[in-house]
């Protein structure tokens, strides 16, 4: 049953289509079941979008801030965009064995230049992220604050943090939890602007052990 408040729209199911309000507009989908026999094609894409929502589940938070900037001015979540890009840049192989490659993974988008070499090595309690900082190009500034993620495949979970140390400072420590058994670490930094106006692409930093 569809509804209609304050002559805005129909909202709810007709028949197999739905209307609701996203982001201020009303969109209608289509809904139902899938085709009794899906194409080798179909289910490529669909396996490609299970991939590329797992792995973008732990770190909703962090992609909430790093594709804010993406989505300013359209109807789009930043859910939807980080999407987008992961399904182009981080999936690879060919069905049924598509998997992601976490070194193209991307949990932010924008224009802000990146240090062109970073180090990220374990400490006891953590991982320590360091670059120059006194590299300085346009469009970076000393108050840019460290965007960081250590994200765990095995576990389906990240550690991260948007609102990390200045650029000027150099280096940023980011405490993990220790588990009983060995996991993989593949690790990210993104820089934004202390106003939240400029951020840049997270880059890949390596794979740890911890």
């Amino acid at each position: 049953m569809a509804t209609s408040k304050n002559n805005q729209g129909l909202k709810g199911k007709i028949g197999r289509t739905v209307t609701y309000l996203l982001n201020g507009q009303w969109v209608t989908r289509t809904i139902g079941d899938y085709e009794k026999n899906p194409t080798v094609l179909q289910l490529a894409a669909r396996q490609v979008l299970g991939l590329v929502t797992i792995l973008l589940r732990p770190v909703k938070g962090f992609i909430n801030i790093g594709f804010a900037l993406e989505i300013k001015n359209t109807f789009l979540t930043a859910n939807n965009k980080a999407t987008s890009v992961n399904i182009l840049n981080a999936v690879t192989g060919e069905y049924p064995d598509q998997h992601i490659d976490y070194s193209k993974a991307i949990f932010s988008k924008g224009t802000m230049p990146l240090n062109p070499e970073f180090k990220v090595s374990l400490k006891d309690e953590g991982i320590l992220f360091q670059w120059e900082p006194n590299y300085l190009l346009s469009g970076m500034l000393p108050t840019d604050r460290v965007m960081v993620i250590a994200y765990i495949p095995e576990k389906k979970y990240a550690f991260y943090e948007t609102d990390g140390a200045k650029r000027r400072k150099g280096s940023f420590y980011l405490p993990l939890v220790k588990f009983k058994e060995k996991v993989t670490l593949h690790t990210y930094v993104a820089f934004i602007a202390a106003n939240q106006k400029t951020i840049s692409d997270t880059t890949y930093t390596g794979k740890l052990i911890w």
